[in-house]
């Protein structure tokens, strides 16, 4: 997970993964760090080697017997990140166009 072994990260807090959760920081030390309920939360993770990644993270919780059991799905959305951006600087340029824009991409080749 993120560079990390499985078994190092089960039954941890979430927050040796999880480092902030919707602009909340998280203690990755206290048993207390609890994210909340629900679907597509924006987060930001740390790889094995430190670096973050932006996470969406959806928490579900289920009850067996007196125990609480929480599942979490964490998505790596880098890619996403970037295709967004990449669409943001498009948006804008064309907005600021007043006689006509060329947008090139220097990594693909067209036929």
């Amino acid at each position: 997970v993120f560079g990390s072994a499985p078994t190092d990260v089960m039954g941890r807090s979430i927050g040796v993964l999880i480092t902030s959760l919707g602009g909340r920081r998280l203690n990755p030390r206290s048993p207390g760090a609890r994210i909340g309920l629900g679907k597509g939360q924006e987060a930001v993770g740390r790889r094995n080697d430190g670096t973050p990644v932006p996470l969406e993270v959806s928490v579900s919780v289920t009850g067996i017997g007196q125990r609480k059991l929480y599942a979490a799905i964490i998505r790596d959305v880098t890619e996403r990140k970037r295709t967004e951006e990449v669409l943001r600087i498009r948006l804008r340029a064309i907005e600021s166009a007043t006689n006509g824009i060329l947008i090139t991409d220097a990594h693909t080749v067209d036929n």
